[in-house]
């Protein structure tokens, strides 16, 4: 069964164990037909998870309701998910059936796809240790490169001493990050292979500076309300970016500005 753990720093993760009765030997998870949520199973069956993956096994399912009822595990849910909410746990679900209640944001899971979570607070920010000194890249945002079929790109930045307005700020953050390359279909993944750029407002800072190494992590996002719930309107993201001045470490809350947006 399984418990869908939904954490403050925004890396999602899944753990799993054999349910009761469920066949466990290599056989029968080879013949069991691959599923993400019960409703993938025949009606006499549901989606119990090993580590070595999720199948279809006969057994009863639970009737909790996707954002109402909590649950101890998987089995207590009618979709056979069971997920952290603010206090204890509670069943989720895919996000086509809607998200309420305690769960009420729609976030895409690699590995899942779009499920129902918990309000989450903002992570505290992406660490920098640039030039000898601390610095808190606790704001980010990002705008669309608008084609006529939809986004082709997504820019993101990341601000440092930001004075929490969409960029253009009233005032310059002591330092922003640039990072290219982001599609403009997100999904719950790593992008490799982007680039990353520090400009440095703060004589303490550079100029500009070319990173390294570039990792990004997308783990959630949010789709905008209609009629734009095509695109993303936030996303919660990880950096490992390393300068030559130091490095830049954590998760950050992206916020759509539609100042960013280029068409």
């Amino acid at each position: 069964m399984r418990a869908l753990l939904l954490l403050v720093a925004f890396v999602l993760g899944c753990s799993s164990e054999p349910a009761a009765g469920a066949a466990t030997d290599a056989a029968a998870a080879e013949a069991s037909a691959a599923c993400v949520f019960n409703r993938d199973c025949p009606a006499d069956q549901r989606c119990d998870c090993t580590p070595d993956g999720c199948g279809c096994v006969v057994g009863a399912r639970g009737a909790g309701k996707s954002g109402i009822d909590p649950c101890a595990s998987a089995l207590d849910c009618e979709s056979g998910l069971c997920v952290e909410a603010t206090a204890g746990m509670v069943c989720s679900g895919p996000c086509d059936a809607g998200c309420v209640d305690k769960l009420p944001r729609c976030v895409d899971v690699a590995g899942i796809g779009p499920i129902c979570a918990r309000e989450s607070p903002a992570p505290a920010g992406a660490a920098g240790d640039l030039a000898g000194r601390k610095w808190s890249f606790d704001r980010a945002y990002f705008g669309y490169d608008l084609g006529d079929a939809g986004p082709t790109g997504t820019a993101l930045e990341l601000h440092a001493g930001s004075d929490g307005t969409c960029p253009p700020p009233k005032k310059d953050p002591q330092a922003t990050v640039i990072v290219a390359g982001l599609p403009g279909k997100l999904a719950a993944a790593s992008y490799p292979g982007l680039k990353a750029t520090l400009l440095g407002f703060d004589p303490a800072l550079p100029i500009k500076s070319t990173a390294s190494s570039v990792e990004v992590d997308v783990a959630a996002i949010e789709a905008c309300p209609p009629p734009d719930a095509a695109l993303a309107c936030a996303f919660d993201v990880r950096v490992s970016l390393l300068f030559a001045e130091g490095s830049i470490v954590g998760n950050v809350r992206a916020v759509r500005c539609a100042s960013m947006d280029v068409k």
